[in-house]
């Protein structure tokens, strides 16, 4: 949870820069617990195939992060559903990134999907980065 005031905060503690509180001057307490993750993403592409997306994001850097979540729509703007079945597990640190790819192939040729990337740490907090996406059709000369 994050607690949001414009006061100034003249006491404040933590045990981290993503758990801290802070005593207001009326005695009401604010904490903050983090809002994001803490990757560095440095790619997300969706590239299409017949009747298939190879769906690829790369880290620079990962901090407590426990893996990814792939998210699915067929508008930009709609609720997106999640369609790997278990947590991605991440492979990257905190000084070394990792690659991935993750291939759907529940998709239709000429049918546009848009796809939406969700990191999530050891502590449940997660970050969604995208959309991105791809229209599946049927590519001459490539063979599978």
């Amino acid at each position: 949870m994050v607690s949001e005031t414009t006061e100034m905060i003249p006491r404040a503690w933590g045990s981290s820069g993503n758990n801290v509180f802070g005593v207001l001057s009326n005695g009401n307490i604010l904490h903050y617990s983090g809002a994001s993750t803490v990757i560095d993403l440095s790619s997300l592409v969706a590239t299409p195939s017949d009747r298939e997306v190879i769906i690829q994001w790369a880290t620079e850097s990962e901090i407590d992060n426990a893996g990814f979540n792939i998210y699915r729509a067929e508008l930009e703007n709609v609720e997106y559903a999640k369609i790997n079945t278990s947590l991605i597990p991440a492979q990257g640190s905190s000084t070394q990134g990792a690659s991935y790819e993750f291939i759907d192939n529940d998709v239709l040729n000429r049918k546009t999907y848009y796809y939406k990337l969700e990191d999530i740490d050891l502590n449940g907090a997660s970050t969604m980065h995208g959309p991105v996406s791809a229209t599946p059709r049927l590519i001459y000369g490539m063979k599978k």
